[in-house]
């Protein structure tokens, strides 16, 4: 299995992982990436913050980078009382 790395990026911060993981493929890559933005955005909400400006750089063994997942793909904001009226977060990276 290949081994993917995941290095988490906001406007003032980059956290490179070292270690990476092994995974069966792209998607099973996108998902992992996914999942840990959503780790973190909960863990933003838990000290009374929704900050959507952190991305996850995927990449493969050799440092090419294969995919960039932000935030907005990582979550779906509903409208309350009405699952019709659902918003896509759209996020755009500061520069």
């Amino acid at each position: 299995m290949p081994r993917y790395f995941f290095h988490v990026l906001s406007p003032t911060e980059r956290i490179e992982d070292l270690e990476g993981v092994d995974l069966a493929d792209h998607d099973a890559a996108r998902r992992e990436a996914i999942g840990g933005l959503r780790s973190i955005i909960a863990e933003d909400v838990r000290g009374g913050v929704l900050g959507l400006d952190e991305w996850i750089e995927v990449f493969d063994a050799s440092g090419v980078r294969l995919l960039l997942v932000r935030s907005g793909e990582a979550l779906r904001l509903a409208v309350l009382g009405d699952s019709k009226e659902d918003l896509r977060v759209q996020f755009r990276p500061r520069h």
